[in-house]
């Protein structure tokens, strides 16, 4: 199994987020394969949207995010238990989580916890071989900040050379993500350790993802 995990991040409006679904499931969705796991990640407003959309193909959906907190009195919070029938994935750890909202090894671990505990699968972030990783993760993204929408995309070589220094990740999938586009998406996937890549900004324009798709597919 290899995965395609599209990260829409803070963009698109209402309208633009049906243009994107109607121009998307025009192509020929049906035709991916079980061996290709594809999961878009659409901001919280849209996550309804996007399922009911995208439910009769295959194609999964995940949340950008978590509450470290359970269901009650935290205004604007995004829940375990909202999530529930929304969402199988989540993304968490980002290095824009990191950066812009201070998560730290604590709120992470929290979020991993509320997120296993309510049947999430865990799309969690690293910048290097020195972040935490919390016990129960099982899927591993390298996104080097460098790489994060610059379009210089890492080696392979330096994709692997960080693996090597995952010391856990013989039970861990193992994802990379930066500047990943239709373009260079095929020397990720066609490497066995390689598990997959999580491409942000080409996942915003369906053509592009859909094209990067049909990449994915080409061993």
């Amino acid at each position: 199994m290899k995965y395609v995990i599209g990260n829409w991040k803070a963009y698109k409006s209402f309208s633009e987020v049906q243009e994107w679904l109607n121009t998307f499931t025009a192509h020929d969705l049906a035709s991916i394969p079980q061996s290709l796991k594809v999961i878009l990640c659409p901001p919280a407003p849209f996550l309804h949207m996007c399922a009911e959309k995208l439910h009769q193909y295959n194609i999964s959906i995940g949340s950008q995010d978590i509450s470290q907190f359970e269901i009650g009195p935290v205004t604007g919070e995004v829940t375990g238990t909202q999530l529930d029938g929304l969402a199988e994935y989540v993304i968490i750890g980002h290095s824009e989580r990191r950066q812009y909202f201070h998560e730290n090894d604590e709120v992470l671990s929290a979020k991993v916890r509320s997120a296993l505990h309510h049947g999430l699968k865990v799309i969690f972030c690293i910048d290097g071989a020195s972040d935490f990783i919390p016990e129960g993760v099982t899927m591993v993204v390298y996104e080097p900040i460098d790489a994060i929408g610059t379009g210089r995309n890492a080696t392979v070589d330096s994709v692997m050379q960080m693996k090597s220094q995952l010391t856990h990740l013989p039970h861990c999938l193992y994802i990379y993500g930066g500047s990943v586009d239709s373009s260079n998406v095929t020397m990720y996937m066609q490497h066995d350790s390689i598990d997959g890549v999580l491409p942000g900004t080409a996942a915003l324009n369906p053509q592009e993802f859909y094209e990067l798709i049909q990449e994915s597919l080409i061993s």
